[in-house]
């Protein structure tokens, strides 16, 4: 990707000369639209954070929880309400989602964002 669109110079780096073009235009996409360390757009983009990074049904289930602790007061005052964070954080998820302009259209948005991103770690190896 620095080869082709930033000027890193071809003949010191040949490792990376078989790598598919359009692999690296998608990950020069990915990273501007992340802007500064994925803060350009610090409120956008959640939904296809959560929906690209909880792969499974108990990663899902551990991120409510943690993100339910950490964001709910009354959980961090009383233990016995810690058990349920992750249903005060799908409560606040479906609040959240709620509050946008057009819901429906936004998850559906989201969930194709995240099926992209997915897609574009699987190319790049990222998880294995």
């Amino acid at each position: 990707m620095c080869q082709l669109y930033l000027g890193l110079r071809t003949e010191d780096i040949t490792w990376c000369s078989s790598i598919d073009p359009t692999l690296c235009k998608q990950l020069l996409t990915y990273f501007m639209e992340k802007g500064n360390f994925g803060r350009k757009q610090p409120n956008k983009g959640t939904g296809i954070h959560i929906l690209s990074t909880t792969g499974n049904i108990v990663v899902f289930f551990q991120t409510l929880q943690s993100r339910g602790l950490s964001n709910w007061k009354s959980a961090q005052k009383y233990s016995f309400l810690r058990p349920f964070a992750w249903g005060y954080q799908i409560c606040r998820y479906i609040r959240l989602g709620f509050s946008r302009k057009h819901p429906f259209q936004s998850l559906k948005e989201d969930y194709t964002k995240s099926q992209n991103q997915i897609r574009l770690f699987e190319k790049l190896k990222l998880f294995q």
